[in-house]
């Protein structure tokens, strides 16, 4: 047994807590509904190659509606971050074309462009973010470490090692992170998306609760539940994604209720 009864906002990750691809987990639709009622639901997650406006399409297109209020992402944490700590800077950003259009929509001033070899203005760079690339070629990733060996900060927009795919697990921008160390070691000066302060800052303010009055659900114990911990969030674990039941057991990262997945919230109900 379980006891939400006092979570007036769910943050629910997508990828493999209510959905893996465009294959809608059994019972999802059904615990998302139940929980609109007794509050509101903020869909979280560290993945930056998509724009806000694909992830509402997407769930749309899977039954789940949803609109750009429903939603707080890696992308809109380090927008915040850069505005906060970096207004009117010259940002070099190494992520896809969507990523650029999200930055630019925001007024972000990117002076690279995705593709473009030319390195006239790169010396200009104030800051470097390393977003999950999945567009990158060797040149974009060999110009990446010389220029933060060569002394421009960076920063990332999620720690995730691996990004769950249907065919299996891709590498994410912590594995980028883990070959820049092995490159120039150099390590990023903040990482914006969840567990860490930005994300948690920037939903705090969204929501305007106090953190017990959240609840994440989330298939990792390294972001998801970890960043449920660290902020005083209750947490669920789902084992629909990422970790196992023996991953939880054996971790020091614990969830404050396990479900086997997101459709016993509504089968406890």
């Amino acid at each position: 047994m379980f006891d939400l009864s006092n979570i007036k906002c769910f943050l629910l990750d997508m990828d493999g807590t209510i959905h893996i691809s465009y294959q809608v987990f059994d019972g999802a639709k059904a615990a998302i509904e139940q929980m609109k009622k007794q509050g509101r639901v903020i869909y979280i997650t560290n993945k930056v190659i998509h724009s806000t406006k694909y992830y509402i399409k997407k769930l749309n297109s899977m039954g789940i509606k949803s609109s750009k209020d429903d939603f707080y992402t890696a992308t809109n944490a380090t927008v915040d971050y850069l505005k906060t700590n970096y207004p009117n800077k010259n940002i070099w950003l190494f992520g896809t074309k969507s990523l650029h259009k999200e930055f630019a929509a925001a007024g972000i001033c990117v002076i690279n462009k995705p593709f473009n070899e030319s390195i006239k203005k790169e010396a200009n760079a104030d800051l470097i973010v390393v977003g999950y690339n999945t567009e990158m070629r060797y040149f974009d990733l060999g110009r990446l470490c010389v220029m933060i060996r060569s002394g421009i900060p960076f920063i990332a927009t999620q720690p995730d090692l691996n990004c769950p795919d249907i065919n299996g697990y891709l590498p994410d921008v912590g594995s980028t992170l883990a070959l820049i160390k092995a490159s120039t070691n150099k390590e990023p000066l903040a990482i914006c998306g969840k567990p860490f302060a930005p994300m948690a800052e920037g939903i705090m303010r969204m929501v305007n609760l106090p953190p017990e009055q959240i609840c994440v659900f989330g298939d990792r114990l390294s972001t998801d539940i970890k960043f449920a911990n660290d902020y005083n969030m209750k947490s669920v674990l789902v084992l629909t994604g990422e970790a196992t039941k023996k991953d939880h057991d054996i971790s020091n990262i614990k969830a404050t209720y396990v479900f086997n997945s997101i459709k016993d919230f509504i089968k406890e109900k």
